[in-house]
């Protein structure tokens, strides 16, 4: 294992909700089986008080909840949730699942420690409809993802190939210390999930919001390493947990 490979404690009393939304348009079938495998380690690699929805969305109307308020340890992606099919509606998808999450955090007895929203997507948006369409969609989106970040105290991530996260991150208020690039392959979506499943227990093992804030940032080396091409990938880091 890479010494650059930090394992931080988790806060025993720290209850996580976390959301992931996936893109899963008929350009993610170059990444393979990998968004299936990759996303579901990321998600039961954060041990403890976690409970996880997991959302897939592709062209118009096709945002759908395949995990629903699950603890980590159980949660299950096949391939067959991923299969890779049409556009890429994403400001519209992104709406769905935030106005899902405020409804369950409204409705939780008690609200969670850490909240997290992970967007994964391989493209720009490309297909909302309605008033999610263009920049007007763009704007709205915004709103959501500022309300829930301010609201909520939600860390939003982007993970974004084949554009600059942090431009299209910036558009929609997220903060480009959480966004990051990845390689559009099996290997970059391996390493990109590892990244972030890095990043939030490095979150998750701290207390104070300034803390977490800090903690939640991606590394220069996990950016170094999701961007990369299959062959540039250095051996040691290709081993963890593979």
């Amino acid at each position: 294992m890479s010494n650059n490979h930090v394992h931080f404690e988790t806060n025993i009393n720290n209850t996580t909700y976390i959301v992931t939304l996936v893109d899963k348009s008929g350009s993610m079938a170059s990444q393979g089986e990998a968004p299936a495998k990759r996303l579901c380690g990321f998600i039961t690699d954060q041990k403890g008080d976690v409970t996880a929805d997991v959302w897939t969305f592709s062209g118009h109307n096709t945002c759908k909840k395949i995990v629903n308020n699950k603890p980590s340890s159980e949660v299950i992606i096949t391939q067959e949730d991923m299969s890779p099919d049409g556009s890429t509606a994403f400001w519209s998808s992104v709406c769905t699942v935030i106005d899902d999450m405020i409804t369950n955090i409204m409705g939780m007895p008690e609200k969670p420690n850490t909240t997290i929203l992970v967007l994964y997507t391989d493209g720009h948006e490309n297909d909302s409809r309605d008033e999610y369409c263009g920049s007007k969609g763009m704007k709205i989106t915004k709103n959501k993802i500022m309300e829930i970040q301010t609201k909520y105290n939600t860390i939003v991530y982007l993970l974004g190939a084949n554009i600059n996260s942090k431009e299209v991150g910036g558009s929609i208020g997220i903060l480009p210390d959480y966004c990051i690039d990845y390689h559009h392959s099996e290997a970059g979506c391996t390493n990109v999930f590892r990244s972030a499943s890095d990043a939030v227990t490095r979150l998750r093992s701290v207390n104070t919001n300034e803390e977490r804030m800090h903690a939640a940032r991606f590394s220069q080396l996990e950016r170094t390493t999701s961007i990369q091409s299959p062959d540039e990938v250095t051996l040691p880091y290709r081993l963890r947990r593979s």
